[in-house]
């Protein structure tokens, strides 16, 4: 039932008491609601509260300050409902990285919290459909839509669009009409409120602890052992446990407790004591692992970010794990960032090793329930005082911060790309920590272009080098294979060089493993008529459609439709269809012909998408039950295997040919971080073989020489020529119209209504590689802020002319939206 919320004008000669909160919706600035004198006392900032939003919708909101904004005159307002939790479950320093967040992102402080907070502290009202008796129509959209909704009590709007979604033609319009015509009722219904997982603990009654005499076997032992553990300061135990290891039952436990000798109770699961966990020794470090330590100390002395630019196996988890410690020792809480959820299968077992229950885990692959529980966690005294998680990690409440690692930091994944807010996870870290009072410590084999020189040339961050692979281990021997040579003599006929075929095979017969790395998921990234060169594209998106052979068709990798593989080219009516390129799929295939003795297993985006595919994979490879991994950029990511030889770079050119500014540099990281899986512990040096068609790039002598400091010498000197980062900040105007022709006129508009101020600053608008996506025209400009521009006069510029370009005839329809610092 949808609770009302009436609206009450504003007492003249009073001053009722008002709230300013956040709706998790993508609208501007914040809403101002009338305290109910009951709830006066209750209401607090960063308080969950019910409110009315619109005519019917209800929502949870955040409290962001009291006393709210004092509206106009005569402005009625509607009072805030309910106030959901005893206490405030976002607090003030989270609130003050959600407002920084929305002003330098350029997105709404809604759209912050509605990425910040679990899906299940969002409560909000559902609408319901439902179909009255005897109720017929004659048109047949119309009839249809009734006949979808007889046979059940009510439906959701989101299931009932989502049936017709199939034919793509709008349901919203007949729907209208059937509403007004009374044959169909519309309701509010709130969601269900999340339910916290809890664990029922046992504990005796005053009573309980002296009575020797208790009727009944099981009973008795039950009694007994109760007491054994109260007399030995042992905490509670767990119900679940005590059915489990006595001989008794939820009746045993229910007949002591109804006589009054024991008692029950429920603590949330997460926050629930558990002394049975264990914590070890901290590692031992080796000597250029404990100067590192020492440097990294010593520069936070005068710099509260440091860069740790330590290549591939040096060892930089165990001086994390030093810090960690130290960070802790002084009663501090410690955030650990890792790019990629594969990433936290190895780490997690790491310092779970170290720092036991102390850690908690947080990721998207966890159930929104857990996230929850986690939160709310953070905010009880049994925080976790380690924090391992990706980006999200960010938003979780924290007490006494004093460390934040972001590990890999030149990685892409840290960038949120859609939807808003679009940021940063290695910036928005920096800045939390700057307002905590934490240090930062920056770790990668590859830092970013822009990381590097803020610790060399700007001098904003300190820097420590660690040069040498732990444990003796030798950086890998790199050798570059000609593509196009080999295969104009006629020298490679699979998709791997004769010098990666007879190196694998020798590493396979030894006994040890090799990754394989090739940047495309799927068969075949392209399927062509071998007579007219018709190819099959995505009806809504501009791009070739992927052949997947396993499950024999055809997907869009922008929006995710599928489509059956055409018997016949529908242009000319030939069957000769052939696939283009190769991915993962393909080269598993091959890798089973070419390499028998081969157990492979593959890692991608298809493979992964259960709860926990990561694991079983990386675990399986680590314990040598498959031993040749191929994989898109995820096996280039940190995992650390002790007996991988051989690691080969299928498609090099497919990373050096990209159009963008960063291509060098994207391509020099991803290369060398998978490179760097090989020959990780001493012993035997490991092999890469990276195969082109360019090898007389640059980049590729680089990538064979570690020459991390000639590639940035090479790229910042290009960026301060052309103006690029670092040399400038860009931001991104980036609108989209279901019509081609009204994208172009609003980009053209916005271009317009920019340059007067901005000039030469502004590039565009263009129309990027992939122009059309979900049946979205897009077009881009480029905002270059250079002197004499500031960001925040930039900023205002771009906001203003989005709202003019709304008000004008150009924009109706246009979707215009932000994108700082892309990548």
């Amino acid at each position: 039932m949808l609770l009302q919320a009436p609206h009450i004008s504003t007492p003249s000669g009073n001053a009722p008491l008002l709230a300013d909160v956040i709706v998790p919706l993508a609208l501007s600035g914040t809403f101002t609601y009338l305290v109910p004198p009951a709830l006066a006392g209750e209401v607090r900032q960063g308080s969950r509260v019910l409110v009315s939003f619109g005519k019917k919708k209800l929502y949870t909101a955040i409290v962001l300050r009291l006393p709210g904004t004092t509206p106009p005159e005569g402005v009625e307002l509607k009072p805030i409902l309910e106030v959901i939790d005893a206490d405030p479950i976002v607090t003030a320093e989270q609130l003050e990285l959600w407002q920084w967040l929305s002003a330098y992102y350029m997105c709404t402080i809604g759209e912050v919290m509605k990425a910040a907070m679990p899906s299940s502290l969002k409560l909000e009202s559902e609408t319901m459909i439902e179909v009255c008796p005897d109720a017929t129509a004659t048109e047949p959209r119309e009839a249809e839509i009734i006949k979808a909704l007889s046979g059940v009590k009510a439906m959701r709007l989101a299931d009932l669009v989502k049936q017709f979604a199939a034919d793509r033609r709008p349901i919203h319009a007949p729907l209208r009409r059937l509403i007004d015509q009374g044959l169909v009722k519309v309701s509010e219904s709130l969601r269900q409120r999340e339910k916290m997982p809890t664990i029922t603990y046992v504990a005796l009654t005053a009573e309980g602890e002296k009575e020797t005499n208790c009727k009944g076997k099981n009973r008795a032992a039950l009694l007994a052992h109760l007491q054994k553990l109260k007399a030995s300061g042992a905490p509670d135990a767990e119900r679940a446990a005590l059915v489990a290891e006595l001989p008794s039952n939820g009746a045993t436990i229910a007949a002591l407790r109804k006589k009054g000798l024991i008692y029950t109770y429920d603590r949330p699961a997460d926050v629930a004591a558990d002394d049975s966990s264990t914590e070890g020794e901290l590692p031992q470090l080796a000597e250029a692992q404990l100067r590192a330590f020492h440097e990294i100390c010593d520069s936070w002395q005068r710099h509260n970010v440091c860069l740790l630019h330590g290549v591939t196996s040096s060892g930089k988890t165990e001086i994390y794990i030093r810090l960690i410690a130290r960070t802790l020792a002084e009663g501090k809480s410690v955030l650990y960032l890792l790019p990629e959820i594969a990433l936290t299968t190895q780490i997690t077992s790491r310092l779970s090793r170290v720092f036991g229950k102390r850690m908690g885990l947080y990721h998207s692959k966890l159930s929104d329930t857990a996230r929850a529980s986690l939160w709310r966690r953070q905010l009880s005294p049994e925080a976790c005082q380690l924090i391992l998680g990706a980006r999200s990690a960010l938003f979780l409440p924290y007490h006494n911060l004093g460390l934040i690692i972001v590990d890999e930091e030149h990685e892409t994944s840290f960038k949120q790309q859609d939807p808003a807010p679009r940021y940063h996870a290695r910036d928005a870290a920096i800045v939390l920590a700057a307002r905590s009072g934490a240090k930062v410590l920056l770790g990668t084999a590859t830092p970013s272009v822009e990381s590097y020189h803020n610790a060399t040339t700007a001098g904003k961050y300190g820097l420590v080098c660690l040069k040498e692979r732990y444990g003796g281990a030798t950086l890998p021997d790199i050798i570059v294979e000609d593509v196009g040579e080999l295969r104009r003599k006629k020298l490679m006929k699979t998709p791997f060089s004769p010098r990666l075929i007879d190196d694998t095979r020798a590493v396979l017969d030894g006994g040890g493993q090799a990754i394989f790395f090739i940047n495309r998921r799927g068969y075949t990234p392209v399927m062509e008529c071998h007579t007219c060169g018709w190819t099959p594209r995505c009806v809504a998106c501009d791009v070739p459609l992927t052949h997947h052979r396993q499950t024999g068709r055809l997907v869009c990798h922008y929006c995710g439709a599928t489509y059956a593989l055409p018997a016949a080219c529908p242009c000319c009516g030939e069957h000769d269809l052939r696939g283009k390129g190769q991915g993962t799929e393909k080269i598993e295939e091959e890798v089973s012909r070419c390499f028998p003795q081969a157990r492979p297993a593959r890692m991608d985006l298809d493979t992964t998408r259960a709860k926990t595919a990561h694991e079983k994979i990386i675990e399986a490879f680590k314990h040598l039950k498959t031993n040749l991994l191929i994989g898109t950029q995820m096996v280039t990511k940190g995992l650390d295997f002790d007996h991988v030889g051989v690691v080969g770079i299928l498609d090099a050119d497919a990373l050096l040919n990209r159009p963008d500014f960063r291509a060098h540099e994207r391509a020099f990281q991803m290369m060398s971080q998978v490179a760097g899986r090989a020959g990780r512990r001493g012993g035997s040096r490991g092999h890469v073989v990276l195969q082109t068609k360019q090898p007389s790039l640059p980049v590729v002598a680089q990538i064979v020489g570690g020459d991390y400091e000639s590639m940035f010498a090479g790229q910042i000197a290009e960026r301060r020529e052309f103006l690029f980062p670092p040399f400038c900040r860009l931001i991104v105007v980036c609108l989209k119209h279901r019509y081609e022709s009204a994208c172009e006129k609003a980009a053209e508009a916005m271009a317009t209504l920019l340059r007067p101020s901005l000039g030469t600053a502004v590039l565009g608008p263009d129309r990027p590689a992939v122009g059309r996506v979900q049946y979205q025209h897009i077009r881009r400009l480029v905002v270059k802020v250079i002197s004499p521009h500031t960001p925040q006069g930039v900023k205002a510029l771009l906001l203003h002319a989005r709202t003019q370009l709304m008000e004008s005839p150009e924009g109706r329809g246009v979707a215009v939206f932000f994108d700082v610092d892309p990548i």
